[in-house]
């Protein structure tokens, strides 16, 4: 399975509510996620931030 294909995978699954998955798409995208965080001006809590990404 390429990549791409891996991706479109865990992110349906993830969005079924297979935690397994999501867990898969956090740990792949993470480095992006504290990325956005760091181009925020206004910075709240870095934990609640992170949360709060999780859940959307």
């Amino acid at each position: 399975m390429q990549m791409k294909e891996r991706r479109e995978f865990y992110l349906a699954a993830a969005m079924t509510g297979d935690e397994a998955a999501l867990e898969w798409v956090l740990q792949a995208f993470n480095g992006l996620i504290w990325q956005e965080f760091q181009g925020q001006k206004m910075r709240p809590k870095p934990d609640d931030w992170y949360h709060e990404c999780r859940l959307a």
